[in-house]
């Protein structure tokens, strides 16, 4: 059999990222030359370096992705987190409502939605199922590790707010009972729990009770 002698350069650029963040992808070549009496043989060594230059680009490029999907992700959480920290929920709610399809079950993200919502001027109920979400996944930690969970303990106390503004006072008497159970009994807050339990009861009594008004513009 003679021996078959060939040379062959194989080079690969990649060329990612640029200042807007797009992904241009991997490029491969190859330049051979030589003599070849089995070209078969050839052929199947070529499409094995192919096949490996080809694929191991795209392996970087979907981590590329990845990662930019992250930083992304992390960018959007840093900028709620902050306007949340001042208290700015306006600023602060549409960027959470771009992370929460981004992590659906994610608590903490729903009920931070929510507390944007509830301190919204005219979106107030909103704020229900998110805060709801965000309270079942405390339904389901232990009492006595509830305290110190992702969700904070005052999930409870502002769904029951969230359900008092759409009237569905059981549930919303029912949430702050849950919340009263998390406090200290000389804590400051029990009083304001008290007193939303109050109102619930108050409010369910006037609405078992409805009284017609009739009113009467003043003459000019």
């Amino acid at each position: 059999a003679r021996r078959i002698q060939y040379t062959c350069h194989w080079r690969t650029a990649l060329i990612a990222g640029s200042a807007n963040g797009f992904i241009y992808g991997h490029a491969g070549y190859s330049v051979c030359s030589g003599m070849h009496q089995e070209p078969s043989s050839m052929r199947k060594h070529l499409t094995q370096r192919l096949v490996a230059i080809l694929f191991i680009p795209l392996i970087h490029v979907s981590g590329f992705l990845s990662a930019q999907t992250l930083s992304q992700k992390e960018a959007l959480l840093a900028d709620a987190e902050y306007y949340l920290s001042l208290a700015d929920y306006a600023r602060a709610l549409p960027l959470y409502l771009k992370l929460d399809p981004m992590e659906p079950d994610n608590a903490v993200i729903k009920y931070k939605t929510g507390l944007c919502y509830l301190n919204s001027p005219s979106a107030k109920a909103e704020a229900v199922p998110y805060l709801e979400f965000a309270s079942s996944y405390l339904d389901n930690i232990p009492a006595e590790l509830q305290p110190t969970a992702d969700v904070p303990a005052e999930t409870y106390y502002n769904f029951g707010i969230a359900l008092m503004i759409v009237y569905r006072l059981d549930e919303a008497e029912a949430a702050f009972g849950k919340y009263k159970t998390l406090l200290k009994p000389d804590d400051r807050k029990q009083s304001d729990v008290a007193r939303h339990l109050e109102m619930c009861a108050t409010a369910k009594k006037m609405m078992a009770s409805p009284v017609n008004v009739t009113i009467t513009g003043l003459q000019s």
